[in-house]
């Protein structure tokens, strides 16, 4: 064996290959919002942070076959993704062009022309488009801060006849003291002096004010005792449902003003662009839209520079004069939404509609920067421009579409069950009878129910049926079940008969015994009701206090207004006194009615039902008397969804249809990822897809990608 020497040897190896797996925890996910800007992808850090910005679950059709509301696949999938350790996603709402933004109009706010000759009330809008701002009611407020009289003293001493001289449009000094009070450009100051009322706005770099618009006072007979001069502000307050009410106070007048009520951004301001550009012309309100961020505040401004002024401000708010949306459309909530066309051009930007795996970039290219009017690009496309993004998935492609239903009438109401009444009994003579001593009980169905006591234990019982009270025509009855009396603790038989007829029936009952047949029982009567008012039998003795109570006939007398709220009336009582109770059912069968209201008002008036079906019945009591239930109305509140999804499809042919829109926006989605060369698409079929179905789609999405 030969020792090798030592020393220096060099060995070349192959480097190994620099493989680094894109990311999979930056996602982006296309569909359906309740709010939020549209086309416009919006960087998501957390669920809560999606439910402010793009809230909960958008309701979409009503399912049929479930029963139940379907809600967009949207927030479900972001929820999924942040759960299974997703760090960041890109969310993009999409909708069509129909979707309808809502207003708000402010009496209490006027805007005025450069001219003054004419002012109109302010319109705020909803931040974003959709039917999610039905709920929402506005109001403003006037924030008052009182500036010392002194400063009024500056500001006549800089004109050389006083204030009341005064023109529109004419810019007055401010004096050092006024200077120190810390008044900011484009603030509003009222000043009420000399019977008139000067509104002054503060100009750029504070050292004067201008003279915006002067008014006469509405009552010259009694002026104010003191001159007045306050800087005014606004505050905005947004109630949404139950919810505790948003506030954004120091709002500005002015166009100048960096919170100016006209100023607040859309969420496609917000979200579209960088930052609020701060020049000369436009003061700087990155401030305010920092503030309307987080959390986010449901208004915007509207168009426009117009002057603002107060009219009749109240200076605390009170939702019962809070302004709801204008009603200017009349369309259901989903078309307001922008999603009652259900197509993949909803999730397609239609300039890109032609393009193949090789001319997309360029397409996107021309669209957003080359074009003569550049744009921003729509649906699935608008993810093309971020970068960062390795996923993307279209969750709410896989609905099946839906279509417009009408609901069916809802059901007629039962007649009512006739209330119980004290019995009215036969007079009975003072001594007791020689046989058995009979009760009768009649129950709602129908049964007669049969005791009585015996002294001693008797063989066999007789029971006799009648129509008459002398029992002319008797017949011979039998218990329910051919079954005989049964013997009760304290020697009390009892027995039941089957279900009767609407009627009167008498009944007597005697022992037989082997030794002869015993005395009968005393007689008494069955009255079985068939839903109208049993009568007390007249030629019996009856008490003194007897009435018997009109049955009321009920109606709607409004019907049910947006708000759910209607009004019911019926036909009053001739007797004195009397009050009514009404029930409220959600069965027409009055199964688990509750008594809605008792009243001597014979209008009743109910608020704020909630979308369904209600039936309604009353009738009138005095004492112990009581009437029948009157007719049973029912009232249906916003009648269901009038859009509900697809039944099932019955054959392939119709299955494969229905795939269009789904493996269109998949066709696109995969042209896009393949383009860019970075991106996973995330593809699924519908609950309802079968194997074939799977295995047809994939051919074709394998075929036609290019």
């Amino acid at each position: 064996m030969v020792r090798r020497l030592p020393g220096l040897r060099f060995e070349a190896r192959a480097p190994k290959p620099d493989v680094v797996l894109p990311r999979m925890d930056i996602a982006a996910f296309v569909g359906f919002a309740a709010r939020g800007p549209l086309n416009i992808p919006v960087a998501i850090e957390d669920v809560a942070q999606f439910a402010e910005i793009f809230g909960p679950d958008a309701p979409l059709a009503w399912d049929r076959q479930r029963g139940a509301m379907v809600y967009a696949f949207l927030a479900p999938a972001v929820r999924a993704f942040f759960r299974g350790g997703g760090r960041r996603c890109w969310v993009i709402r999409v909708a069509d062009e129909k979707a309808h933004t809502a207003r708000f109009t402010l009496t209490t706010l006027k805007a005025y022309s450069e001219t003054g000759l004419s002012a109109q009330p302010v319109q705020l809008m909803a931040r974003s488009p959709g039917s999610w701002a039905d709920d929402l009611r506005v109001q403003a407020t006037l924030e008052r801060r009182a500036l010392p009289e002194a400063l009024l003293d500056e500001l006549a001493s800089s004109l050389p006849l006083g204030l009341w001289a005064v023109a529109v449009g004419k810019h007055i000094p401010l004096g050092p003291r006024a200077t120190r009070l810390g008044l900011a450009q484009g603030e509003l100051v009222r000043i009420v002096a000399d019977n008139r009322t000067l509104w002054c706005v503060v100009a750029r770099g504070g050292t004067t004010i201008r003279v915006a618009m002067i008014e006469a006072l509405a009552d010259l007979l009694s002026p104010p005792a003191r001159p007045l001069c306050e800087a005014l502000t606004c505050a905005l307050w947004v109630w949404d449902g139950s919810a505790m009410p948003l506030r954004l106070s120091g709002l500005g007048f002015a166009p100048d003003h960096p919170r100016y009520i006209g100023a607040l951004p859309s969420d496609h301001m917000l979200f579209g662009q960088d930052s609020p550009s701060a020049t000369p012309e436009v003061p700087d309100r990155r401030a305010l839209w920092r503030e309307v961020a987080s959390p986010r505040f449901p208004l915007a401004g509207m168009d426009g520079k117009a002057l603002l002024l107060p009219s009749d401000m109240p200076t605390l708010p009170n939702r019962a004069f809070a302004a709801a949306p204008d009603m200017e459309d009349r369309r259901t909530a989903l078309e307001r939404d922008g999603l009652s066309d259900f197509s993949y051009e909803l999730f397609l930007d239609q300039g890109m509609d032609d393009t193949t795996m090789f001319s997309l970039a360029a397409q996107a290219e021309w669209l957003r920067y080359q074009q003569p009017e550049p744009r921003r690009l729509r649906g699935i496309h608008a993810a093309y421009e971020i970068e960062e993004v390795s996923l993307i998935a279209v969750p709410d492609a896989l609905h099946v579409g839906w279509e417009r239903y009408t609901p069916p009438k809802p059901a007629s109401s039962l007649r009512s069950v006739a209330p119980e009444r004290p019995t009215w009994w036969p007079f009975l003579a003072c001594a007791a009878p020689d046989g058995p001593l009979l009760d009768i009980e009649v129950r709602s169905t129908g049964a007669v129910l049969l005791s009585w006591h015996a002294a001693v234990s008797e063989p066999a019982w007789l029971i006799e049926e009648a129509c008459e009270p002398d029992f002319a025509d008797p017949t011979i009855v039998r218990p329910a079940s051919d079954e005989s009396a049964t013997l009760w603790p304290g020697d009390v038989m009892q027995t039941r008969l089957p279900n009767r007829t609407a009627g009167d029936y008498f009944y007597r009952v005697r022992a037989e015994r082997d030794s002869g047949a015993g005395p009968w029982s005393n007689a008494v009567v069955a009255e079985v009701p068939d839903g109208e008012q049993t009568l007390p039998r007249y030629e019996h003795f009856l008490p003194c206090n007897l009435r018997v109570m009109e049955t009321p006939e009920l109606q709607i007398a409004a019907a049910p207004d947006d708000n759910g709220t209607l009004t019911l009336s019926w036909n009053p009582s001739p007797n004195a006194g009397v009050r009514y109770i009404v029930e409220e059912a959600a069965r027409h069968d009055w199964i688990g009615a509750h008594t809605l209201s008792e009243t001597a008002s014979t209008v009743l008036t109910i608020y704020g039902r909630p979308a369904g079906v209600y039936y309604y019945r009353v009738r009138a009591v005095l004492e112990d008397a009581t009437s029948d239930w009157s007719n049973g109305v029912v009232v249906q509140v916003q009648p269901p969804p009038v859009w509900a999804l697809r039944l099932p499809a019955s054959d392939r042919l119709e299955r494969e249809q229905r795939l269009t829109t789904l493996l269109a926006v998949q066709r696109a989605l995969l042209r896009m990822c393949a383009a860019r060369g970075d991106t996973f698409a995330l593809l699924a079929l519908p609950e309802s897809a079968r194997a074939d179905d799977a295995l047809a789609a994939t051919t074709l999405l394998t075929s036609a990608t290019s």
